[in-house]
C-alpha cells in the first residue's frame, strides 16, 4: 500500500504486522503448507498484535477500528511475504462479518 494513503498510526501498524510475520509466520510457512495445518498459537499471537477482527467492537475482543486500511495492511503483508497459509484474510473478511450478524448475543460474549 502506498504511504501517500497512510497516516503515521497505518504505518506503525503495517511495520508491526510486518515484524510479526517476519517472526512468526515465514518461518514456519512452508511446514504449514505440506502439513496441511497452521499451528493454533500463531493465530493466539496474531490475536494479540491486533490483526484478527480488527473491525469488532471492543467488547467481543476486536479493535473497534473502522478503517479498513488496517485490514489491507494485513492482507498486503501476507501476499509480500507469500504465506496465505494463516487465512487471516479468510477469518477477517468473511467468517467475521457472520459472528456479528448472525450470532447470539450469548455466543457473542464466549
Amino acid at each position: 500500500m502506498q504511504d501517500h494513503l497512510l497516516e503515521e498510526e497505518h504505518i506503525m501498524y503495517r511495520d508491526a504486522v510486518r515484524d510479526f510475520i517476519k517472526k512468526e509466520v515465514v518461518p514456519h510457512a512452508e511446514q504449514w503448507e505440506k502439513d496441511g495445518v497452521v499451528a493454533r498459537n500463531v493465530w493466539t499471537k496474531a490475536g494479540a498484535q491486533g490483526m484478527l477482527c480488527m473491525d469488532f467492537p471492543e467488547e467481543y475482543g476486536g479493535l473497534g477500528l473502522k478503517d479498513f486500511r488496517y485490514q489491507a495492511i494485513v492482507n498486503e503483508e501476507m501476499c509480500k511475504a507469500g504465506a496465505s497459509g494463516p487465512g487471516f484474510i479468510l477469518q477477517n473478511d468473511i467468517m467475521a462479518p457472520y459472528f456479528l450478524s448472525y450470532f447470539t448475543e450469548e455466543q457473542k460474549e464466549r
